[in-house]
């Protein structure tokens, strides 16, 4: 059965591997998706003991950015009970870390705004002042107009937006069918997308 604790902090885990992957300056959205699903194998909940390996093409083990994500990864999967192999027959299973982002992509979008201003008259306020000077009275009226405000219309706009997209894909393996038979049975998968503004 697949540990729930293990599918949030490895969720957890890919987002700050995504956020480190970003500017200090927060961009101005950031959208993340993430799928997971487990083997109904036993082995998938009972294996624990793990070599970490790129699942980048052309990526080795000396790679700086890949011990720098997996320096990241390797702490969450030994809090949650996993442990690295010392030797390469001790593994139970393998863990292929891949990541990257895609080229700058440029989106247009369209919106209206509505317009404010005057619509028209609410009301009218007169008001009188008269002066009585003898037999003779004269009188002078002034009027108050009070507008009504409101939506006028609509504005329409056009905006462009630059998106990234970036990913991240932890998948495990039986390590002792990987070796034996160099054939791949995964035992469980977690997938990370983000879209945002920042590269």
């Amino acid at each position: 059965m697949w540990d729930k604790r293990l599918f949030c902090s490895l969720m957890l885990a890919a987002v700050l591997l995504l956020q480190n992957c970003t500017t200090s300056t927060p961009p101005a959205f950031f959208n993340v998706n993430i799928d997971s699903i487990s083997s109904s194998s036993p082995l998938a909940a009972s294996s624990r003991t793990y070599l970490l390996f790129s699942g980048n093409v052309g990526v080795t083990p000396d790679d700086l950015q890949f011990q720098e994500y997996s320096n990241y990864l390797s702490p969450l999967l030994s809090s949650l009970g996993f442990t690295p192999a010392t030797f390469e027959n001790k593994a139970d299973i393998a863990i292929f870390l891949s990541y990257g982002i895609g080229d700058p992509e440029l989106r247009e979008y369209t919106y209206t705004q509505p317009n404010w201003g005057q619509t028209g008259i609410s009301s009218i306020t007169t008001t009188t002042n008269s002066n009585t000077i003898g037999n003779n009275t004269s009188s002078i009226s002034t009027s108050t107009v009070n507008p009504s405000f409101g939506i006028t219309g609509y504005s329409t706009y056009t905006e462009a937006e630059t998106v990234y997209l970036r990913h991240i894909i932890i998948n495990a393996y039986n390590y002792n069918i990987y070796k034996s038979e160099d054939r791949l049975a995964q035992l469980w998968k977690t997938s990370i997308t983000s879209s945002g503004s920042s590269g």
